[in-house]
């Protein structure tokens, strides 16, 4: 029987005997600690047929629980084992993002097949049916599937649970993005870091040990035929915002490459450079957790390592710094999209933050945008432009400048929903982590005050957390880093000349005209500087 989600257990990484297994009632394989695994979609076991491994955001052969488990499972049972994913071909995909994924899921294929002797299958389907008929065709009676705290994802695997238990199907999920699995770490949604911290800690020894290295499976299998990138895209719904990311290269030898580079030549400068964007010290590997191209805890694990090879006061506090980012931060993110079904949109934020956001809706602001002038970079703030030409062309923005991009929009747009909205807008276009838990918090965060305090009450800004242009300007050389987007001054130049309007008039306008902002393609610009 399917337990509840709020009764969800979990399971971890592989031990050294069964007595680790802390659930009596959910199925082993040996040498498996049962943390990992979720009771929430467990069920009896029928019989000892095909094993399939569903990933839907841990897309890598390496440092993998699930395919660990699923590994050992298909290994116990002397059961032949598959691996697939899904694509929904109704949903919108921005092109740049999908092309990536695809990329990332090429490269596991041939990995799987090449390195594991498991066969990949990439179904892209609209109904639940279809992925049914695949279970059917290919006699499978074990599921282990990834953890994915995301809505869509959680609401085909409780379909896919449901029609499984009538198919006497069973369903086993691990956690095998965060370090200690998201049901183990907490119960509720976390308010901060400072809450979730004790949490973890009090489990990170069981759960940060190293992984257990897979060999070639035992199996004489028929493989289907590599899927093709461009006829998969043939198939999917895809819109074109902006260009694909020609040179990012998806795959994970590169992603390991960028982990050692960052313990070599970046570690002992991380916890002085961290929040300077022109220092790129993780930037670069966070899309590859993200996408799922390497573990977290492969990147802690490694990081620990060289701090201890080579101690000195830089590397230590780096490699703790490095953790908390890593650790508390990232599973903090998964917590808030595990526990709050609104991790996207205006009513996910605390009482207090929706409260005073409405307060000051009417507030007159200094400047204001709509969607396109952000989209196109297009504002009188010369280092805004810059965050956004960044994200144009390269997916993604640092850390730091994210915020400030999102407060910026918050600060220069009609009212704090529109402001939202065009900030997921933008991110799910441009970014690389557009649709995940990171993409999502970062901006929840620095718009919504999730994961924050209150602040003193402010225009605008009510009393979430503001920033502004000198506080970049103390922190970091911002000439350095808008040297790399030329044309972000010019077109802050271009805008300083266009003529204002006021506050009223722009809010009269949008509230007459009725238009969304995806849909503001033709409206005139109108710079916006309210008359003193």
């Amino acid at each position: 029987m399917i337990t509840k989600n709020n009764n969800i257990t979990s399971s971890s990484p592989i031990m050294n005997n069964n007595n680790n297994i802390q659930n009596s009632n959910i199925m082993s394989c040996d040498n498996i600690h049962n943390n990992n695994i979720s009771p929430e979609h467990n069920s009896c076991v029928y019989n000892k047929n095909n094993v399939l491994l569903l990933l839907t955001r841990d897309f890598r052969i390496n440092d993998n629980w699930s395919l660990i488990y699923a590994y050992e499972k298909a290994k116990k049972k002397k059961a032949h084992l598959f691996a697939c994913t899904y694509l929904n071909r109704k949903e919108p995909f921005p092109k740049r993002h999908i092309d990536i994924k695809l990329k990332v899921l090429k490269n596991l294929e041939e990995n799987m097949k090449k390195i594991l002797n498991i066969p990949f299958y990439l179904l892209t389907i609209y109904m639940i049916d279809e992925f049914m008929e695949f279970l059917r065709i290919y006699d499978i009676k074990t599921i282990i599937c990834d953890f994915n705290p995301l809505n869509e994802t959680r609401i085909f695997i409780q379909n896919l649970v449901e029609l499984s238990n009538i198919k006497k199907i069973k369903i086993l999920q691990v956690d095998s993005h965060n370090i200690v699995p998201i049901w183990i770490t907490s119960k509720i949604e976390e308010s901060c870091a400072r809450t979730i911290k004790p949490k973890i800690q009090t489990h990170i020894s069981t759960f940060l040990i190293e992984y257990v290295q897979l060999e070639m499976f035992d199996q004489i299998i028929k493989y289907p035929e590599p899927f093709s990138i461009s006829e998969v895209f043939k198939k999917l719904t895809v819109y074109i915002p902006c260009p694909v990311l020609l040179n990012f290269v998806c795959t994970e030898q590169k992603a390991h490459e960028i982990l050692q580079n960052f313990c070599s030549k970046k570690l002992e400068r991380y916890s002085l450079k961290k929040n300077d964007p022109n220092s790129e010290m993780i930037n670069l590997l966070t899309p590859y957790i993200n996408f799922g191209i390497i573990s977290s805890q492969r990147c802690v694990l490694e990081v620990n390592k060289y701090a201890n090879s080579y101690p000195s006061i830089n590397t230590i506090s780096g490699k703790e710094l490095f953790s908390e980012e890593m650790i508390m931060k990232k599973e903090l993110a998964d917590n808030f999209c595990y526990y709050n079904k609104n991790y996207d949109n205006f009513n996910g934020g605390k009482d207090w933050a929706k409260d005073s956001l409405k307060k000051h809706d009417s507030d007159k602001r200094e400047y204001l945008y709509d969607f396109d002038d952000f989209k196109n970079a297009k504002t009188h703030d010369d280092l805004w432009n810059c965050c956004q030409l960044q994200l144009i062309n390269e997916g993604i923005i640092h850390e730091f400048l994210r915020m400030y991009w999102c407060k910026k929009i918050l600060n220069w747009s009609g009212n704090s929903k529109t402001a939202l909205k065009c900030a997921m807008k933008l991110n799910d276009d441009f970014s690389i982590d557009a649709k995940s838990p990171h993409g999502y918090v970062s901006i929840m965060s620095s718009i919504m005050g999730i994961h924050d305090q209150s602040w003193n009450e402010r225009t605008v800004f009510g009393k979430i957390r503001s920033m502004n242009y000198n506080s970049c300007k103390r922190l970091f050389d911002i000439n350095v880093y808008m040297s790399k987007y030329p044309k972000g001054k010019e077109n802050a130049l271009i805008v300083q000349k266009i003529p204002t309007m006021t506050f009223s008039s722009y809010i009269k306008k949008r509230k007459n005209s009725n238009i969304s902002i995806e849909e503001k393609k033709n409206e005139k610009r109108e710079k916006k500087c309210v008359a003193s």
